[in-house]
């Protein structure tokens, strides 16, 4: 016969549990800040979120005109310049993928809050039992409004810097403009010439149609054998499996599904597309919060960062394969080309203005040497890399910009100088005797890539349409 005492140790053991997960939630919840660190959302950053020329506490003028030469002007007279779309919608597989799925995430973690599960607020909690997908199919891959503003503002950007190489109404001989067979790349094109010789001109400005297959801005996707070795490569996604089984990955995991109101650990699909749609709302609107952010403390986002970066790195940047530093050679010889036309005096173009994707911009800067890290990012190295060269979310956020200057000089030489997101840049890596952050025309680095370039015959061309 059972007696009263077995029976009330019984209940209490099966109490026990439920107690625990209690305790577990409610201190994950008072350890969790309420706003969102927005400057850490890897290639989903906004341009104004990461540092670039439009953070407020950074005044920004033209670094070039004493510290490089007694004899150089102060004005440039070349610009060369390569940006990446503005803020986007999801591509059509995530459209897909979100739309069956984020629904049914947000009802379950409406019905864990009821179960007094989670961190939600009875706010927060009512945002989701309402939650609609803020976009369709047809938005798939497009330019969001927000992307357009951010791409006016940096053609409005690009001007007051250079006034002089923007005073010339748009002329096909002054100016070339050229993007990819994306239609956000032509979208953020036309709303940067808005910003740059504004809305009148830009109505009237005949653009180029994109072509295709497109080695200059977007080789990758005219590249079996990239795609072959690098994209579907077995060990190019391997440092971030590896990163995920790491003891701060796991506990990440563990504490957003906790945060989230689930009883056990959600699966890493579910977890991403929470992250997924976090990222993309900061960046939608950015004068708010996002419930989907939520879950995510700032060291869970700097730990999520790494993760994306780790698959970058090997993807487009140090860590993969030699054809790595050869497939943005297209875009340097195009740019050698043009300064060396201008300082021969077989051109008088003003500016080159490009327009492509954050996989573009990364293979540049690995063509180029730029922004390497001292030591590979490897899924047992992030404490190495915090605040390092290889930050995925400083140097690849939305409408991320690489600029090259071609500047005259009194005593008839050429110098080049370079911008990163606006900023200065020390092209060191591209002339590393010349100690002043620019370089002798020209720099040894962009010449020896550009005359070397043969990614016609690594690639097989194939049409990305």
């Amino acid at each position: 016969m059972i007696n009263i005492q077995t029976i009330l140790w019984v209940l209490c053991f099966l109490c026990l549990p439920s107690n625990l997960n209690a305790f577990a939630f409610e201190k994950n919840c008072i350890n969790h800040k309420e706003s969102t660190d927005k400057s850490h959302f890897a290639t989903k950053t906004t341009y104004a979120n990461a540092k670039t020329s439009f953070s407020e506490d950074i005044e920004i003028s033209n670094p070039y005109i004493e510290k490089v030469s007694d004899t150089c002007s102060n004005e440039p007279v070349l610009l060369w310049l390569i940006t990446r779309h503005g803020i986007r919608y999801p591509i059509k597989s995530e459209v897909q993928r979100f739309s069956a799925m984020l629904p049914i995430i947000a009802q379950e973690l409406v019905f864990n809050h009821k179960e007094s599960r989670g961190c939600f607020t009875e706010a927060e909690a009512e945002v989701l039992e309402k939650f609609v997908m803020p976009y369709s199919i047809r938005d798939a891959a497009q330019l969001s409004e927000t992307g357009a503003d951010e791409q006016f503002k940096l053609g409005q950007f690009w001007r007051e810097l250079f006034p002089h190489l923007f005073e010339e109404p748009f002329s096909e001989d002054l100016y070339e403009v050229e993007f990819t067979a994306a239609n956000r790349t032509g979208q953020s094109a036309y709303h940067f010439l808005r910003g740059a010789f504004g809305e009148q001109a830009a109505a009237n400005i005949p653009l180029p149609q994109p072509h295709s297959p497109n080695f200059k801005l977007r080789p990758y996707k005219s590249c079996p054998a990239w795609v072959r070795d690098v994209l579907k490569g077995k060990t190019t996604r391997q440092e971030q499996r590896l990163y995920q089984e790491e003891p701060e990955f796991q506990s990440m995991w563990t504490t957003v599904s906790q945060r989230l109101g689930y009883s056990q650990t959600m699966s890493l699909d579910d977890l991403m597309l929470v992250y997924e749609e976090c990222r993309y709302e900061i960046a939608w609107w950015p004068d708010r919060d996002s419930v989907w952010c939520k879950p995510f403390s700032d060291q869970d986002i700097l730990v999520l960062e790494y993760h994306q970066a780790l698959r970058y790195f090997y993807e487009v940047g140090y860590g993969g394969p030699e054809i790595n530093l050869e497939m943005a050679c297209s875009a340097v010889a195009d740019m050698y080309k043009h300064m060396r036309d201008y300082v021969e005096g077989t051109s008088s173009r003003r500016a080159m203005l490009y327009f492509s994707h954050d996989r573009e911009i990364l293979l540049l800067y690995t063509a180029l040497g730029l922004f390497k890290p001292t030591s590979p990012l490897t899924h047992q190295s992030r404490a190495d890399h915090v605040n390092g060269s290889y930050a995925i979310s400083s140097i690849a956020p939305f409408s991320t910009s690489l600029a090259f200057v071609l500047y005259r000089c009194k005593d008839g030489s050429h110098r080049v100088g370079g911008y990163h997101q606006g900023l200065p840049l020390s092209l060191s890596p591209l002339c590393p005797d010349d100690t002043s952050g620019t370089c002798v025309w020209p720099p040894p680095k962009i010449q020896e890539v550009a005359q070397s370039c043969r990614i016609r015959q690594l690639c097989h061309a194939h049409d990305e349409l």
